[in-house]
């Protein structure tokens, strides 16, 4: 199996002094689905982000993330512009593209504001499904030929499904919906001295959603779903270790498909994210 690895240190940036406003960051590919995960690409472009503006008051509120080219592991340079900055808030956009060139590879454009009083509401109710210790442990171990079924990304975690099969999980009929719950817990754990979770690392786990959709297709006609987009909206900080990411699917035609994560922690709503993506065969 591969080392575990830790989200905050692998995505971390480095100013380049003499280019202000471009970061340096290595990228293994410990963190690997078909290439390195969007949603951790998507965390480093925002690292990179956050390094350039420079002030613990404001959070991430909101950002989406546009694929616009693979991305391989390794050397990589992201170059931050600030598009407004105020007392309560900041925007910014960062592409991140391979040092070796080869064009942009994806573009973040985010909010980043400071907490204010006012309203609050919740309208949404925290999916009931089995607690982690009850929940079908995701075997991350090669089988008898050597061949690895969940990609790398997956070593970092432990993972649980409350809800819904995986495509390698052939004695699994079917659903009627096209939905999956899953409880993810970092192996390095990524909360802080206050026990609060680095924001930056439910971008991962926001970005799994393709298996949402494999609930209601035959396996034998499995496919990958690469992300064409990602938006995610920060909405509370995390305290638990387990995230419960509740995965759906809404619509798929022409070779794409739209889903939606919402992720739970401790029975609060702690983000959305949505995002496109474009479906090609497995091979």
């Amino acid at each position: 199996m591969s080392d575990i690895r830790d989200l905050r240190a692998d995505t971390t940036v480095h100013a380049i002094p003499e280019r202000p406003g471009h970061y340096r960051a290595a990228l293994t590919e410990h963190w690997n689905g078909l290439g390195p995960q969007g949603g951790v690409l998507m965390a480093l472009s925002m690292r990179a982000m956050m390094a350039e503006i420079d002030t613990d008051e404001f959070k991430p509120r909101s950002a989406t993330t546009t694929f616009v080219n693979r991305v391989f592991a390794g050397e990589l340079r992201a170059e931050v512009e600030v598009l407004r900055r105020s007392g309560s808030s900041a925007h910014a956009r960062c592409s991140v593209s391979e040092a070796a060139g080869n064009g942009m590879g994806l573009e973040t454009i985010a909010t980043f504001g400071a907490g204010r009083p006012g309203p609050a509401l919740l309208d949404a109710s925290c999916p009931e499904v089995p607690a982690p210790q009850d929940s079908r442990l995701l075997d991350n171990s090669l089988d008898s030929t050597g061949t690895r079924t969940p990609p790398r990304f997956f070593d970092h975690f432990e993972v649980r499904t409350a809800l819904g099969r995986l495509p390698w999980e052939l004695e699994e009929k079917p659903a009627d919906s096209a939905r999956i719950a899953r409880w993810f817990r970092y192996k390095k754990d990524q909360r802080n001295g206050a026990g609060v979770m680095d924001p930056l690392a439910l971008l991962p786990i926001a970005d799994t959603m393709p298996p949402a959709l494999w609930q209601t297709v035959d396996v034998e006609g499995r496919f990958v779903g690469p992300s064409v987009d990602l938006t995610v909206h920060f909405l509370e900080d995390a305290a638990s270790e387990w995230i419960l990411s509740d995965a759906t699917v809404a619509w798929a035609g022409e070779s794409y498909a739209r889903g939606e994560n919402c992720l739970w922690a401790d029975g609060r709503l702690v983000a959305i994210a949505s995002q496109m993506m474009v479906l090609r065969p497995r091979t």
